[in-house]
């Protein structure tokens, strides 16, 4: 019957260094503990009691709504966004859900138009349920109670989990940890449900957990995606995503991120309504040269359009204080990104939420080499090498097991799929988690199951590089200007680059099956002394 929102205050860039005095403010921002019962040593935080042994322990800075209506409850962590009711709050759209379902089905098809970044749990009588926004960006990890002895927790990350409950890292994930670094990689991922810990699970996009019993369960997709034609596409998005960007405009101060990329052009685009109430902002690696592409475009699209663009110059490294902070808040979180983070804290200082393109990856096939005979029924070992990032037992087994729950010929291809559940709401459900510490919200206008399935139900030649016919003629619909400048100049997206591309990854994907192989036998051997 609550609703606890931060207030909205209009940002103004001045300098936020981190210090002693913030840094109690910054650990663990934004995140959540669901529980048996509340984590004592959280003081200051939001408590909310949802009955029958659960608990919600949130973050101040993280919003929370509960509505209730006979024996049926809603609770939201984080927020939701109705395009179709741009000035809707969470308790209105929260209210709006309670009244229109009878299933937790019936309620994860009535969110399929909304926007944000949330947690939804619903109770209905004995019934408990808890499902997430459609690219898992709320990010939701939950105890295996078969290995806590029915000890159910869900949180935002796995540390706290490890905390509470004194576990430590799973021998099979520390050597595939340990193994990838030794590759000289900084990216990494937890293929299929897994996390650090044995003990603790990660509901993928896509799927619903019962609460009561502690399991989860995909429920999409379950009829088959039949193919749109391109203009209905376009219809749709160029009237889908603008409303999106409006209403959460009306929520928050928006700070687009722009690059030289497609996706947050098009981002841009869809931005013309509310381009008066909304920053443009790019963020200047350590790494980055300062005649980078993806600062020069971004500038002179901005500058063309007359729109001020401002820059955010990161350090080489983080200060001692926030650095604390960060890899407190996030178990294992991606070091190489804190930099970016500290930069953005200081400049913004928590008063604007970021708009980025990020997860229009899933719709443009990002991940495509041309090599047919692997991608169109990609194995296992395909699938690890090229999109977890190499050959080891324990992603293998884990993108196997991932690759059993995936229903066929649903009308989605599964290197698609892949790219949702595992690309997007792993890797970039985790970044963003990384960088909330910084933000006041963060805002993905691809994060709305209209959007994307409407843009993947088109064939996918209209999807793809280097055309992105869908992309373009998005653009030329909702802004044409904003095409002044080229997309991604510095990149190679010629046909020749592609098969180079394909050449390559064949040959280190030859390679590093002979190796895997050697080293399967060695440890048969090593077994069997």
């Amino acid at each position: 019957m609550s609703e606890k929102n931060p207030d909205a205050e209009r940002s103004r860039s001045t300098p936020h260094p981190t210090n002693e005095t913030n840094l109690g403010s910054l650990l663990y921002r934004g995140q959540f503990v669901l529980g048996p019962s509340f984590v004592e040593n959280l003081t200051g935080w939001q408590r909310l009691s949802l009955g029958s042994a659960l608990q919600i322990t949130a973050h101040p800075a993280l919003s929370l709504c509960h509505r209730s209506a006979g024996n049926r409850s809603l609770t939201l962590i984080g927020y939701i966004v109705d395009p179709d009711q741009v000035n809707a709050t969470d308790l209105d759209v929260v209210d709006k859900l309670l009244g229109t379902y009878s299933s937790i089905q019936e309620l994860i098809d009535a969110t399929f138009r909304f926007g944000g970044r949330w947690v939804l749990i619903a109770q209905d009588g004995n019934r408990r349920y808890l499902f997430n926004d459609p690219l898992g960006l709320r990010q939701a990890f939950y105890t295996d109670t078969v290995r806590t002895d029915n000890d159910f927790w869900v949180m935002s990350q796995t540390g706290m989990g490890a905390e509470l409950l004194g576990l430590t890292m799973d021998p099979s994930s520390r050597d595939y940890m340990e193994w990838r670094m030794s590759q000289g990689h900084h990216e990494y991922m937890w293929p299929g449900t897994t996390s650090p810990f044995r003990e603790i699970l990660h509901l993928l996009p896509n799927h619903y957990l019962d609460i009561n019993t502690g399991r989860c369960h995909r429920f999409w997709p379950r009829e088959r995606l039949e193919r749109i034609s391109l203009d209905e596409a376009i219809d749709r998005v160029a009237d889908l995503m603008p409303r999106l960007l409006e209403a959460a405009a009306n929520r928050f101060d928006l700070v687009l991120g722009l690059t030289a990329g497609i996706d947050s052009r098009l981002v841009l685009a869809a931005s013309r309504p509310i381009h008066e109430r909304i920053s443009y902002v790019s963020v200047r690696q350590a790494v980055m040269p300062a005649d980078h592409a993806d600062l020069t475009v971004a500038a002179n699209v901005l500058q063309k359009l007359g729109l001020r663009h401002e820059l955010i110059i990161a350090r080489p490294s983080m200060s001692p204080a926030f650095r604390f902070a960060y890899e407190k808040s996030v178990y294992l979180a991606h070091a190489h990104y804190g930099p970016d983070t500290e930069a953005i804290l200081g400049h913004y200082g928590h008063t604007k939420a970021a708009v980025t393109g990020s997860g229009s990856e899933i719709c443009r096939a990002d991940m495509r080499l041309g090599i047919s005979l692997l991608e169109r029924r990609p194995s296992p070992e395909f699938l690890a090498m090229q999109h977890i990032g190499g050959l080891h037992p324990f992603t293998i087994q884990n993108v196997r097991e991932w690759c059993e729950t995936v229903p066929r010929c649903r009308g989605i291809e599964l290197l698609d799929l892949f790219e949702w559940e595992q690309n997007s709401g792993n890797w970039l459900a985790m970044t963003q988690l990384e960088f909330s510490i910084a933000w006041r919200e963060i805002f993905t206008p691809f994060n709305c199951r209209a959007v994307l399935t409407t843009l993947l139900a088109v064939p996918e030649r209209y999807r793809t590089a280097p055309d992105y016919t869908i992309y373009n003629a998005l653009i030329n619909r909702l802004w044409p200007e904003v095409m002044a400048e080229p997309i991604n100049p510095h990149k190679d997206r010629s046909l020749g680059d592609r098969y180079w591309r394909a050449m390559k990854f064949l040959a280190r994907y030859g390679v590093n099956r002979a190796l895997y192989k050697l080293r399967g036998a060695r440890r048969v051997r090593l077994n069997a002394q």
